[in-house]
């Protein structure tokens, strides 16, 4: 996957153009850049993820645990499939949203 998002941030229409113009030394270059300065959708997933993490924990309830990063960044489907829950646990889960939204004053519109 490095190839496609090397080839995308270059501008090159697809991996098999840029490897024909990089030489193996300066594909190492951006490999190990890379490994410093990440960027792409990963990267910018991260960054949203701190900003929703920061702006979630700041309006959550005294008892909940802190939100991270990760709560916030998509997942992939290929890897992680939703759990199917039960009546009771979309119970729970309900209820444990309304307990940290209880007592915070409602807005004016």
């Amino acid at each position: 996957m490095f190839y496609f998002r090397l080839a995308l941030a270059l501008g090159f229409p697809h991996p098999d153009h840029m490897l024909a113009v990089l030489t193996s030394k300066q594909i190492t270059e951006w490999i190990e850049y890379h490994a410093i300065e990440p960027w792409g959708e990963p990267a910018a997933w991260y960054r949203s993820g701190i900003l929703a993490s920061l702006i979630a924990n700041i309006h959550r309830a005294k008892n909940a645990p802190p939100f991270t990063p990760a709560d916030f960044m998509p997942k992939n489907p290929e890897r992680t499939k939703p759990k199917k829950q039960s009546p009771e646990e979309m119970k729970t889960a309900l209820l444990q949203i309304a307990a940290a939204n209880k007592g915070q004053k409602k807005r004016k519109r």
